[in-house]
């Protein structure tokens, strides 16, 4: 087995945005081809939990930040083009899982 670095990942919706629906559902979707051990993800209310998304400098909803490994990043909407996630994804160095 191969060592993986572990990557945060933390989707800022509102919970009324069909776009923020989406964008969940595409994480989830995403996340489900990948190891549970290399991923830290947080789905956070970008309306209850303001103090994170002030230090994460949240202003528009869905937005997905990839807090570490540095630098950060972040990604801006819906998620439809899910390749711009598994493409940062590789990008810090983790592999989908693959078929047995």
């Amino acid at each position: 087995m191969t060592w993986q670095p572990r990557v945060e990942l933390v989707l800022y919706v509102s919970p009324a945005s069909i776009a923020c629906a989406k964008a969940q559902r595409v994480m989830e979707s995403i996340l489900r081809g990948y190891a549970p051990a290399s991923i830290d993800f947080q789905l956070r209310d970008l309306t209850a939990e303001t103090e994170h998304a002030a230090r994460d400098r949240i202003l528009f909803t869905p937005t997905l930040v990839k807090r570490s490994p540095p630098p950060s990043v972040w990604v801006l909407g819906d998620l439809s083009r899910p390749w711009i996630v598994t493409d940062l994804l590789q990008m810090c160095g983790i592999s989908p899982l693959t078929a047995a």
